[in-house]
């Protein structure tokens, strides 16, 4: 199936295998970033500024995105069962856990990770995974939004939870799928 190329995201089958190849790789640190990205959405210029104190006991999270806008998202469990696997990983390594500290790190230098370094280890996993589709970082976040319009979530929602700040941006994940005018035909009778 053929995508626009300026919207990329990972299919379900894509995705699976993706994570596959991490599980398989046995790196803890990278699992768990790939997790958030998915779980979150975030931007990976918001992942890479993140910092510890910013999701450790926290019922919201809260950060600056894009444009200088701030963005809240309520932590489910789901979401702190990742937050506390994260900051028990980041102990377990020697990792700095004060609430200043990055949230993800270098495995050998212990310092922030940079884009570069997330857009290398997506590149390196796709290539393990046998993809034969390119993605980048931003592909977690077109992926999040992706499966929200396919679950029916408003628009609105979507909006939302993607920190747009128009909803002609967000048209994008809302595509009804060709199942979904299916059924809305049947409804009707047609």
């Amino acid at each position: 199936m053929k995508r626009k190329n300026q919207i990329k995201y990972f299919i379900k089958e894509e995705k699976e295998k993706f994570f596959n190849a991490v599980r398989e790789s046995g790196n803890e640190r990278d699992l768990l970033i790939f997790e958030y990205l998915s779980f979150t959405g975030v931007r990976v210029s918001e992942l890479v500024n993140m910092t510890v104190g910013q999701v450790r006991n926290r019922q919201i999270i809260s950060w600056t995105g894009k444009g200088n806008k701030e963005r809240i998202m309520e932590v489910t469990v789901p979401l702190e069962e990742l937050i506390k696997r994260i900051l028990s990983w980041k102990e377990k390594n020697g990792e700095y856990t004060k609430d200043g500290s990055s949230l993800f790190c270098g495995i050998y230098t212990k310092e922030g990770l940079s884009r570069k370094d997330i857009n290398y280890l997506v590149n390196k996993y796709v290539k393990i995974a046998g993809l034969d589709r390119t993605f980048s970082p931003h592909s977690f976040r077109h992926t999040l939004g992706f499966e929200l319009g396919a679950a029916s979530v408003p628009i609105q929602v979507i909006k939302e939870i993607m920190g747009h700040s128009s909803i002609n941006t967000t048209q994008i994940y809302v595509k009804a799928s060709l199942g979904q005018q299916k059924e809305a035909r049947a409804l009707l009778g047609y």
